[in-house]
C-alpha cells in the first residue's frame, strides 16, 4: 500500500466528512496555493474524541448545492485567469511569458498536493461526496482530467505565440538541426565538457529494475532495440546540477535547453542499440504528506530532525500524472504508463517545455533598452506616509495605530521597529510567529540581534509549511544558536497567524507593540504580495497578544481574548454571527469579504440568506469561490470579482456593514474550514477612523477595476468585467487598473468618497431568518436583552478603569452559557465591566478629553468635527504624560455609547489551490486535547500600572468601540438595569432600528456597480 495511498492517506476520511480520530485531524498546504482542505460532510461526533471511527457515525447535512461548485474545478478556473494574463497585449511580452511559467508552476503544485489526495481517497472511501457537487473522488478526478487537458493544449499554443513575438527582440531557442556551423560547435564542446560527464544512462531489462522516477525531474526515454529483436527502455537523467539552459555568448537570448541537447545525443550515449524517437519525461509525485501522522516521539530528541526525515519520503510517493514532450512511439509510452500504473487520463502530451522555471533567469540576460519594452517598469515599494523615517517608529506607534498596504508600501517600518526593539535597553522582550521567512531574511537577523543583546525572544517558528519546511528548519537552527527561544506550534493545528508582539517598559510601567498582518514576514513576499500590516500601541491587544503567545508555549487552544479573534475557536463563529446580523437588516445589509480562497459551506449558505434576504454581497476572491453569484432566488445579491495582475492579491479583510454601525476585520484566516477550524489563526478589529477609511479607500478601488477583474457568473465561469452581468454597473468611463492606481496613490490620510447606494435586486424573503448558532437559548435572550436597552445620554460618564469583577459580579452569577463561552474563547472584545482575570490593572483615562467627549455627544455633529480637526496625536501624547488620571470609587459603563466613534461614517472608498473542503462545526465538533475547558479565563499577565498612556483615543471613544464590539456578543458583558431611563428612549431606538431595515437612500461604501 505504500506505492498506492500517500503517508496521510487516513486524513482524507476527514477531508471529506468522515468522523476522524484528533490524531488524524488536518492536511495543510502551501499558503499561496491553499492547498489542502476541508471535511466535504458535516459531522455530529458523539463520545470520547479520542476513541475510534466506530464511536462516531457521521450524519449528513441536507446540502442545496443549486449555488455551490467544484472547488477543484474552481481552482482550475482560476489557473486559466492566469494563463489568460498570456494573452492580454497590454501585459509586457516577457512578462506574458512568466505568466505561463506561474501557471504551469500551479498546477504541477495541484497535481502534486490535490490530485494525489482525491486519489488516495478514490482507494480508501471510494463511495463518500463532497459537500458542494456531491461527487465522489473518482467523480473529480475525471472532471479534473477532462478539464485540464483543453488548459494545457491552450498553454502550448499561447507560447508558441508568445515565443514568436519575442523573437524580433532577439529571443530564441536555437533547433539543434539547423544551427549554424559556430553554433554547432559551440554546442558540442558544451555538452562534452559540461554535461556528458555527469550523465547517468540506464537500461531497463529482465536484470534491470525500473528505476525510480525523482518528482518533477526531467529524463530522456527512448526505445532501444537488439539485432535480435528484442527491445527495452534507455532512461537518461538531466542532472540537476547543470545550467538549464545554455546561452549563445555572442547572441544572450539564443540558448538550447539541457534537455534538448542531451536528447540530441542520444543515438551516441546508447550507441550499441538501435534508438527511437526519444521524448522528454517528467513523473509527478504526491507531496501531501502529513508530520502529524507518525508521531514524534521524545527519544528522537530534535524535532527538526523528525521533520527532516519525513521530508525524503515526499518523491517517493505515488505517481499522480505522467508529462511527455515530443512525439515518441505508442509503445514507449504505453511502458511508462504500465511501470508508473498511471492511465492514459493521466499522461500529458506537449509541444512546448514541461519546466518554464528557466524563463526567469533568462530575463536578466535583457539588454536594459529591451527590458523597458519587454517587462514592467521596475518597481520599488514607496516610503509609507505613515512614518517620518527621521523619528523612531516605535515612538511614532505609540502615538497611534500605523497600517502598511504592500507592497505599494515599504515593509522598512517594520525592520526598523525589530531594529530599534533590538537595540533598546527598555525593550523586555519580542515574540513572533514564523510560518514564512525569506532565504535572506532581515527579520530573523533582527531577532537574532535582540537574543544576543539579552532580549527575551520567542518565535514560534511553524515547520510543517508546505514546501518551505527546509528552510523553516534551517532558519530555526539558526535563531535557536542566537539564543531565540524556539517553539514549534502544536500537533494537528499549524500556526498560521501573523502576530509580532513587542514588550517594553516604561516610568509608568510595562506597554506594548504588538503588529498583527494578512501575510507573512517575508521581505521577498513584501514586495509581491498585497498583504495589510497593522502596527498599535493598543494595551488591550498587546495584553491579547501576550495571552495567545502564553497558550501557544502551552499548547492550550482554548484561549480567552477580549479584543482578537483566534481560530480554531472564534473566527467562523463570528463571521457567522456578523452575517446574521446584516440579514437582520434586510436590503440595509452589507458585507464586504476579500480572500484568497472561499470553499467553507457553512459560511456560504449563511451569505445565500444573506443574498434572499436581501443583504448585498460583494467579495473579492483572487482563488477558489465554492459559492455561484448570481442564481435566481438564491444568489442574485452576491457579486465576485476575482483580480489577477502583477501582484497576487493576498489580504485578507471582512467587513459587515457600513458607518458608525460597521465592523471590521483584517486577519491571516481565508474563509476555508482548513483555516476556521484546523489552523491557528488571528484575526483583528479596525476601529481607528483613519485606518477604516484607508482599508475602504482600497476596498473601492478593487471594485473599480475594469482592466484585471473578471466577474464570476452564475454559470461558474469568469468573465471580464466589460463582458460580465456587471457591465452596466461599473463606474469606470475609462479604463481602471486597480493595482496600477495604488502604486501612485497611497491609501492612509486620503478622505475617501462615498459612492453611490446599492439597491437591493429582489424583495427579501420575510420568512428567511437568520439561522441562529447552536448555542443555549438564554445567551440569545441576554443579547436581545442588551441590544433593546440603551442607556440615557444624560447618565454622567465616568472615567474608564478596568478592574476585576466585583464578589457580586463572579462567574458564578452569570448563567451556565455564558460561562461556557467565556472558558471557550470570546469572539470579540469584552466591556471592562465584566472583564477576566487579565484585566485587573488600573487603565488611566484622560479627564480632560473625557470630559471633551461628553460635551461632544451633547452637541452632536458641530462639536464632532471640532474635535476632529484637533485630533493631534503628538499633542495628546504630551498631555497624557503630564497629567495622570485621579481613580474614582466606582465606575459606570454607559452602554448607550453611539458604535465605535462619532465621527462621520467611514464610507468612501498567484500561485494555486487550497486543498480538501471539511465542514466540521466548530460548535458541534469537540474540540480536542488541546482545548482545555475551564471556569475562569487564562491567566493575565502582569498588569499595567495607573497612568501608562495606553492610548490616544478619548475616554468616550474607547467606551464606544469597546460598546460597538460587545453589543452583538453580550455574553460577557455585565447585564445594566435601567429600567426608567431604558423606556425613556425605547421609541428613539425602535426608530433606528426600523431605519435599518429601509433601502440605504443616502450615500453609503457600496458601489453602484453593484446597484
Amino acid at each position: 500500500m505504500q506505492e498506492t495511498m500517500s503517508e496521510n492517506a487516513s486524513e482524507k476520511f476527514e477531508e471529506i466528512g468522515e468522523v476522524v480520530t484528533p490524531e488524524e485531524a488536518v492536511i495543510e498546504t502551501i499558503e499561496d496555493i491553499e492547498s489542502s482542505e476541508e471535511p466535504e460532510v458535516e459531522v455530529v461526533q458523539d463520545g470520547n474524541p479520542e476513541e475510534g471511527l466506530e464511536e462516531a457515525p457521521a450524519k449528513r447535512k441536507e446540502l442545496d448545492y443549486s449555488y455551490t461548485q467544484n472547488r477543484e474545478l474552481s481552482w482550475l478556473q482560476f489557473d486559466r485567469r492566469v494563463l489568460e494574463e498570456a494573452l492580454d497585449p497590454s501585459v509586457p511580452l516577457f512578462e506574458r511569458l512568466k505568466f505561463i511559467s506561474i501557471f504551469c508552476t500551479n498546477l504541477d503544485e495541484f497535481f502534486m498536493v490535490r490530485v494525489g489526495s482525491l486519489m488516495d481517497l478514490s482507494i480508501i472511501a471510494p463511495d463518500i461526496r463532497e459537500n458542494k457537487t456531491n461527487m465522489t473522488p473518482r467523480e473529480q478526478l475525471e472532471a479534473v482530467f477532462a478539464a485540464v487537458r483543453p488548459l494545457v493544449e491552450e498553454r502550448d499554443e499561447i507560447y508558441a505565440q508568445v515565443v514568436a513575438d519575442l523573437e524580433p527582440y532577439g529571443f530564441k531557442e536555437l533547433d539543434l538541426d539547423n544551427l549554424s556551423k559556430k553554433e554547432r560547435r559551440f554546442a558540442r564542446d558544451y555538452y562534452r565538457e559540461y554535461i556528458r560527464p555527469v550523465l547517468s544512462p540506464q537500461v531497463v531489462d529482465e536484470r534491470h529494475p525500473f528505476p525510480h522516477l525523482r518528482n518533477k525531474e526531467l529524463y530522456i526515454a527512448t526505445l532501444l532495440s537488439e539485432e535480435d529483436g528484442s527491445q527495452h527502455l534507455g532512461i537518461v537523467p538531466v542532472p540537476e546540477n547543470i545550467a538549464p539552459i545554455i546561452c549563445d555568448p555572442e547572441e544572450p537570448l539564443h540558448f538550447v535547453r539541457a534537455e534538448k541537447l542531451i536528447a540530441h545525443h542520444v543515438k551516441k550515449i546508447f550507441d550499441i542499440y538501435e534508438t527511437s524517437e526519444p521524448c522528454i519525461v517528467s513523473v509527478t509525485r504526491n507531496a501531501d504528506i502529513s508530520f502529524d501522522e507518525e508521531k514524534f516521539a521524545d527519544d528522537e530528541g530534535d524535532y527538526r530532525l523528525h521533520v527532516s526525515r519525513l521530508l525524503k519520503k515526499r518523491n517517493r510517493l505515488n505517481p499522480v500524472r505522467l508529462e511527455v514532450e515530443g512525439k515518441p512511439e505508442k509503445l514507449l509510452l504505453a511502458g511508462l504508463l504500465k511501470r508508473l500504473k498511471l492511465t492514459k487520463n493521466q499522461m500529458y502530451t506537449y509541444s512546448a517545455p514541461i519546466n518554464l522555471d528557466w524563463v526567469f533567469g533568462l530575463e536578466r540576460r535583457v539588454d536594459a533598452d529591451k527590458r523597458g519594452k519587454l517587462s514592467y517598469a521596475p518597481f520599488v515599494p514607496r516610503a509609507s506616509a505613515e512614518f517620518d523615517l527621521g523619528r523612531s517608529i516605535i515612538a511614532q506607534v505609540e502615538e497611534r495605530d500605523r497600517l502598511l498596504f504592500f507592497p505599494y508600501d515599504s515593509i522598512d517600518p517594520f525592520l526598523r521597529m525589530l531594529q530599534e526593539a533590538a537595540i533598546d535597553p527598555d525593550v523586555l522582550s519580542i515574540k513572533i510567529t514564523v510560518y514564512r521567512l525569506a532565504s535572506e531574511s532581515r527579520v530573523a537577523q533582527h531577532l537574532a540581534e535582540a537574543a544576543e543583546n539579552g532580549k527575551e525572544v520567542t518565535v514560534l517558528m511553524e515547520l510543517r509549511a508546505r514546501f518551505d519546511e527546509a528552510n523553516n528548519i534551517d532558519w530555526s537552527g539558526r535563531l535557536e544558536e542566537a539564543g531565540c527561544n524556539i517553539i514549534y506550534g502544536m500537533e494537528n493545528y499549524k500556526c498560521h497567524s501573523k502576530v509580532c508582539l513587542i514588550t517594553k517598559r516604561s516610568a509608568d510601567g510595562v506597554t506594548y507593540i504588538t503588529q498583527i498582518g494578512t501575510g507573512n514576514y517575508n521581505e521577498k513576499t513584501a514586495r509581491l504580495y498585497t498583504d495589510l500590516s497593522l502596527m498599535t500601541s493598543d494595551a488591550e491587544i498587546g495584553r491579547d497578544a501576550v495571552t495567545f503567545f502564553q497558550n501557544m508555549l502551552i499548547g492550550n487552544l482554548n484561549g480567552y481574548y477580549r479584543r482578537l479573534l483566534v481560530a480554531p475557536v472564534a473566527i467562523k463563529r463570528t463571521i457567522l454571527k456578523l452575517i446574521d446580523r446584516e440579514i437582520a437588516k434586510g436590503p440595509a445589509g452589507r458585507i464586504t469579504l476579500k480572500c484568497n480562497s472561499l470553499t467553507e459551506r457553512d459560511i456560504i449558505d449563511r451569505l445565500a440568506k444573506a443574498s434572499q434576504a436581501g443583504v448585498q454581497v460583494r467579495m473579492n476572491i483572487r482563488g477558489i469561490c465554492c459559492m455561484v453569484p448570481g442564481i435566481e432566488g438564491k444568489t442574485e445579491n452576491v457579486h465576485v470579482r476575482s483580480i489577477v495582475g502583477q501582484f497576487l492579491e493576498h489580504s485578507r479583510i471582512f467587513v459587515f456593514g457600513e458607518g458608525d454601525d460597521m465592523r471590521m476585520y483584517v486577519g491571516s484566516a481565508d474563509l476555508m474550514t482548513r483555516n476556521l477550524v484546523h489552523r491557528v489563526e488571528v484575526a483583528v478589529p479596525i476601529t481607528t477612523h483613519r485606518a477604516r477609511e484607508a482599508i475602504m479607500l482600497f476596498l473601492d478601488k478593487i471594485f473599480e477595476d475594469n482592466v484585471k477583474a473578471r466577474t464570476l457568473e452564475a454559470n461558474g465561469e469568469y468573465k471580464m468585467v466589460a463582458e460580465s452581468r456587471d457591465k452596466d454597473m461599473c463606474p469606470c468611463d475609462e479604463e481602471f487598473s486597480m493595482q496600477t492606481w495604488c502604486i501612485d496613490h497611497p491609501m492612509q490620510g486620503v478622505k475617501r468618497v462615498a459612492p453611490l447606494p446599492l439597491e437591493s435586486k429582489q424583495e427579501p424573503k420575510r420568512v428567511l431568518e437568520p439561522e441562529p448558532e447552536p448555542e443555549p437559548e438564554q445567551e440569545v435572550e441576554s443579547e436581545l436583552e442588551l441590544e433593546s436597552e440603551p442607556v440615557s445620554d444624560s447618565e454622567p460618564t465616568f472615567e474608564l478603569e478596568p478592574a476585576s469583577l466585583q464578589e457580586d459580579e463572579q462567574p458564578e452569577a452569570l448563567e451556565e452559557a455564558d460561562i461556557e463561552l467565556l472558558s471557550t474563547g470570546s469572539e470579540v472584545e469584552d466591556l471592562p465591566g465584566a472583564a477576566s482575570s487579565e484585566e485587573k490593572a488600573e487603565e488611566p483615562a484622560d479627564k480632560k478629553s473625557g470630559k471633551k467627549g461628553k460635551e461632544k455627544d451633547k452637541s452632536g455633529k458641530k462639536d464632532k468635527d471640532k474635535s476632529e480637526k484637533k485630533d493631534k496625536p503628538e499633542k495628546k501624547a504630551e498631555k497624557k504624560s503630564e497629567k495622570k488620571p485621579e481613580k474614582k470609587d466606582k465606575e459606570k459603563v454607559d452602554l448607550d455609547l453611539p458604535f465605535i466613534t462619532n465621527k462621520p461614517a467611514h464610507s468612501a472608498g498567484f500561485n494555486a489551490s487550497a486543498m480538501l473542503d471539511e465542514n466540521v462545526n466548530i460548535d458541534d465538533q469537540p474540540l480536542g486535547k488541546h482545548f482545555k475547558p475551564s471556569k475562569k479565563p487564562a491567566e493575565a499577565p502582569k498588569p499595567v500600572a495607573a497612568g501608562v498612556p495606553v492610548s490616544t483615543e478619548s475616554t468616550e471613544q474607547r467606551l464606544a468601540r469597546e460598546r460597538s464590539y460587545m453589543s452583538d456578543f453580550p455574553h460577557t458583558a455585565p447585564k445594566v438595569e435601567e429600567p426608567d431611563k431604558v423606556q425613556e428612549h425605547e421609541p428613539q431606538h425602535e426608530a433606528q432600528h426600523e431605519a435599518q431595515h429601509e433601502a440605504p437612500k443616502k450615500k453609503g461604501w457600496f458601489r453602484s456597480l453593484f446597484s
